[in-house]
């Protein structure tokens, strides 16, 4: 899990360009191109209430229409704390919680406050992820499925987003925005998305491309062989840590063969797997 920090520490959260999520407490650790976003202040509730003018209804009209055939088409209205662009997404059709929005980001995230709302249990059977965590190495942190996310009317099913203690909003990546064409007008406050069929989508698997399913296998072995080149220094004597070993094995290897059922239902090719 993320270290605790205390409550009124400065928490920075970025994205690299491989889309991988950071966390961190030091701003020095955030590339200076990432800066500028990463210094904005946290949305507050007296602040976050500044949102860009909704679209007109006709504008919203056209927004609910179906666009050239292709696809529903949403218009949803945003707000803009500096470079970041935040939204308010429903989830399980109930509980409303504040996102910033990263197209490119390889992972959602929720605040744990949500996911105790929601009432979605964590214990020690809930997958995992690894993120960039406050010391700048990666750390594992739980991974939930929401039933439905949804922005206005757009909605996703079965959205898996990794659980962080530190933040009080969640972030909206590809794996939700890989469910639409997706264009952004910051002048006048807009996020337009438009549906599309990712069964129909060349190089998209179960709703993930191929760094994403890479990057899971990859994380599922290296698990189980920094396990076993642990148990290789273990002398046979201390039965406590093996029991222990054991126990933690049998987890990522319950962890592997999850993963390798999602990816079989999918139709994911052998040669990201393996």
């Amino acid at each position: 899990m993320l270290l605790p920090v205390a409550a009124d520490a400065q928490l920075y959260q970025w994205t690299d360009a491989e889309g991988r999520l950071h966390v961190t407490d030091d701003l020095s650790r955030v590339p200076p191109g990432q800066r500028p976003l990463a210094e904005q202040p946290r949305a507050t509730d007296a602040n976050w209430n500044q949102i860009a003018p909704a679209p007109d209804r006709e504008t919203e009209a056209k927004g609910s229409a179906a666009s050239s055939g292709r696809g529903k088409r949403h218009v949803i209205p945003v707000a803009r704390a500096g470079l970041e662009l935040s939204v308010y997404a429903t989830l399980n059709g109930r509980t409303r919680a504040r996102f910033t929005v990263d197209t490119g980001a390889s992972v959602n995230t929720i605040p744990r406050k949500v996911v105790e709302e929601l009432g979605i249990p964590i214990d020690e059977t809930t997958p995992v992820t690894a993120v960039a965590g406050i010391s700048g190495r990666p750390v594992l942190v739980p991974v939930v499925t929401v039933s439905r996310v949804s922005l206005r009317n757009a909605s996703v099913e079965n959205v898996e987003m990794a659980v962080l203690d530190t933040m009080d909003y969640g972030l909206l990546g590809m794996p939700y925005f890989n469910n639409f064409k997706v264009a952004v007008d910051p002048t006048q406050g807009i996020l337009a998305l438009e549906e599309i069929d990712l069964d129909a989508v060349e190089g998209v698997y179960g709703g993930y491309g191929e760094r994403y399913w890479r990057t899971r296998f990859a994380m599922m072995r290296g698990m189980l062989e920094q396990i076993e080149a642990y148990r290789q220094d273990v002398p046979t004597t201390h039965t406590g840590i093996l029991e222990r070993l054991d126990q933690a094995e049998s987890y990522w290897r319950g962890q592997y063969d999850e993963l390798e059922a999602k990816a079989s239902r999918a139709q994911v090719p052998r040669s990201w797997r393996d």
